[in-house]
């Protein structure tokens, strides 16, 4: 039985169930900011969600952004994804 998600622990939205992506993973996903966990059924996706790290560990989120930043993944929106977890610390909200 599906599980009630927690709010994203990034920038408070609501999250979103995302069926068989990633080669068969399952994957929760924040509406907002696009914070994910994945899992090889949708119930381990959402165990992943709902027990993840606290919204207090800010400093794994600015390495997170630090490393999108430096590192080339081939990833088109890398950049995207850094200024969206950028705008979510707590510094950055108005």
């Amino acid at each position: 039985m599906s599980e009630e998600l927690l709010p994203c622990p990034f920038c408070g939205s609501e999250a979103e169930r995302r069926d068989d992506i990633q080669g068969g993973a399952w994957c929760v996903m924040c509406q907002q900011c696009t914070g994910c966990t994945f899992g090889d059924t949708i119930e381990d996706a959402e165990v992943e969600w709902n027990t993840r790290a606290s919204a207090g560990d800010w400093d794994a989120v600015r390495s997170a952004i630090k490393l999108l930043r430096t590192v080339s993944i081939g990833e088109a929106n890398q950049h995207v994804m850094a200024d969206k977890l950028t705008a979510a610390l707590p510094e950055n909200r108005k």
